[in-house]
């Protein structure tokens, strides 16, 4: 078994590009959020590094739960959604409908501004309960 994971993740490091990272996130019902991710980088000793962060709650008002799903959760899924709505209709017959250079330049720039807001919810996340003090 140890083998076998060696093996995958020997295969990962060649075809994963190196600044991608996975991450994957649990809400726990008392509120805090579990938030784990990994990375594979094919230029250091080690070729995977793995991160687990449990982030509490705030001393505010407001529920844990409340101030996650409000910073982070939510803004994300409309940006999900955003994004979803914008690629849904995107197949070999959307070409007549962006044939014209308005309407791509449109395309693109939505685009553009939902990669813009995603970036930057991640940045503010990254640095509001991942930076080290």
């Amino acid at each position: 078994r140890n083998a076998s994971i060696a093996s995958m993740y020997q295969e990962a490091c060649t075809v994963v590009p190196n600044d991608w990272r996975f991450v994957a996130i649990a809400v726990c019902p008392s509120g805090e959020m579990l938030i784990s991710s990994l990375c594979f980088d094919r230029h250091d000793e080690i070729p995977v590094s793995e991160q687990t962060i449990c982030i509490f709650p705030t001393n505010s008002q407001e529920s844990s739960s409340t101030c996650i799903y409000q910073d982070i959760l939510k803004p994300f899924d409309e940006i999900m959604e955003r994004s979803r709505v914008q690629l849904n209709d995107m197949d070999s017959s959307s070409l007549d409908r962006y044939s014209g250079n308005d309407k791509k330049r449109m395309w693109w720039e939505e685009r553009e501004a939902i990669d813009d807001q995603l970036c930057s919810l991640l940045r503010s996340t990254e640095s509001k309960y991942f930076a080290s003090d």
